[in-house]
């Protein structure tokens, strides 16, 4: 009786696909287009988040270089006007 019903419900489950095989696969091309706009989503999310990071951490190297070059400025020294690419001097070349 136990393998009747197992059997029964194999024949159920294949005249269900068989019936339903168009709803069946919409349901399923819905569902992998939704995990991969997930999946996409999630590392573009990612992306921008990693490019946070590094611009905070950009700013926050030329803050530390603006406030570098201006206590030089206020000490008198010419790092402090021309920072990194001071001129040429003219005489020398």
């Amino acid at each position: 009786m136990r393998e009747f019903l197992g059997f029964f419900a194999l024949l159920l489950v294949i005249g269900f696909v068989v019936s339903y095989w168009k709803v069946l696969l919409g349901i399923l091309v819905i569902a992998v287009v939704g995990a991969v706009a997930w999946f996409v989503l999630k590392y573009l999310l990612e992306q921008q988040r990693e490019a946070r990071a590094r611009d905070a951490a950009r700013s926050q190297e030329l803050t530390h270089n603006a406030a570098a070059q201006h206590h030089s400025y206020l000490q008198g020294f010419d790092h402090g006007i021309y920072g990194n690419y001071p001129p040429v001097d003219l005489d020398k070349l």
